[in-house]
């Protein structure tokens, strides 16, 4: 239900239209708690050395450097598909240690193919028993 909701809404998004989605009832926070309860070892985003974000987060920090006062004027991304992601701490700081396995990288192709997921995560089920059966199989 939330792939087919936010396919419905990307869209929007790229048109620049304002969007709020208020979910309930599931939390990846307390999902992630429980599936480690539960011995998954849950899954996280992977980027490829061609990731758009991930060149253009190495210009910044060069310019950081070396000319500071450019800083300002460059937007935050380079890719618009991962500028929905903007929210994601760990896509942001591309550290996958703070990756909730919340799985909305897999959600959206990259159209470069550089981020994915690996192993289990909520995109798949929000219900931990059907990860864990995944898991499993494994």
């Amino acid at each position: 239900d939330n792939t087919r909701l936010f396919q419905s809404l990307y869209p929007r998004y790229l048109k620049r239209e304002k969007i709020m989605v208020v979910a309930e009832d599931v939390c990846v926070v307390d999902l992630g708690r429980e599936a480690r309860e539960q011995g998954i070892k849950l899954g996280h985003f992977v980027r490829k050395e061609d990731c758009l974000d991930l060149q253009f987060a190495r210009e910044r920090e060069r310019l950081a450097r070396e000319e500071p006062e450019k800083l300002a004027d460059l937007p935050p991304f380079k890719c618009r598909l991962c500028g929905i992601r903007l929210r994601c701490q760990a896509l942001l700081t591309n550290n996958p240690d703070m990756c909730q396995s919340c799985g909305a990288c897999s959600q959206f192709p990259c159209p470069t193919g550089s981020l994915s997921m690996t192993g289990p995560h909520f995109a798949l089920s929000t219900r931990v028993t059907d990860l864990l059966a995944t898991e499993t199989r494994r």
